[in-house]
């Protein structure tokens, strides 16, 4: 028998999902170690700002990152470790 969805799983599949693209999971990838500003973020992964700061608006949303604001700039960091093997999120 099929267990049905339950709030947590949802979340989890949320999260799965949003990983799945490929310039989030970039995001989520340079952010583990390091802080970005959007600015620099958007650079790095070949975003236009408005862009790169509407996922990053998203993956915050979901827990994912740490937004900090600093006068007009605004910094990333990851709140998920990604490893070869696994994805824990805190």
């Amino acid at each position: 028998m099929v267990e049905k969805y339950t709030s947590k799983r949802e979340s989890l599949l949320k999260r799965i999902k949003e990983i799945g693209n490929k310039s989030k999971f970039m995001v989520l990838e340079l952010t583990q170690n390091n802080e970005f500003s959007i600015k620099d973020l958007s650079k790095k992964v070949g975003l236009a700002y408005n862009k790169c700061s509407n996922y990053c608006s998203r993956l915050e949303n979901l827990g994912l990152i740490l937004k900090r604001k600093e006068g007009k700039e605004v910094f990333i960091k990851s709140k998920t470790k990604l490893r070869e093997s696994s994805v824990i999120f805190n």
